[in-house]
């Protein structure tokens, strides 16, 4: 069976890295200073004449109140709502063979985390190993628009 590779964005959320298909991210821009500091785990944001919903990853992954990074990585779900990711350092595209691919089942991750991941990709090279959780957008929007009433935050364009 051969094995295709395909691009994806990676980007850095508390020490963790995640990865989106290139496709889905349209943009990434300096994070509004308001979005740093007010945002909570989910958001809306006014980006010109655009409304996004704003995820704070950061809040994900820590149990205590955490500001967002210092990019606002901005992306389009397969449902077509635009989202906005605050993320620590620029993102970078890289190539994920298919068969580097796993399904969540086969790794521990907490309870909270598994509606917004829907894969697990281990890279190794150079005696390394890294670890890509596999952002799925659309379930992240869908988990956390139902469980949380969202905060206005407006973002200069």
């Amino acid at each position: 069976m051969e094995s295709t590779a395909e691009r994806y964005i990676a980007f850095k959320v508390s020490g963790y890295l995640l990865a989106l298909p290139v496709d889905a991210v349209l943009k990434v821009i300096a994070c509004p200073p308001e979005l740093r500091s007010n945002l909570q785990q989910v958001g809306l944001a006014q980006m010109g004449s655009r409304t996004l919903t704003v995820l704070n990853l950061h809040s994900l992954f820590s149990d205590r109140p955490t500001s967002g990074g210092q990019f606002l990585l901005i992306a389009k779900s397969d449902r077509g709502d635009l989202c906005g990711i605050t993320t620590d350092d620029p993102p970078n595209m890289i190539e994920i063979d298919s068969e580097d691919l796993r399904d969540t089942t086969h790794f521990r991750l907490p309870e909270r985390w598994k509606p917004w991941f829907n894969g697990v990709a281990t890279l190794s090279g150079n005696n390394t190993s890294t670890t890509i959780l596999m952002f799925d957008l659309d379930r992240a929007i869908q988990a956390e628009t139902a469980s949380f009433s969202p905060q206005l935050a407006l973002a200069a364009s």
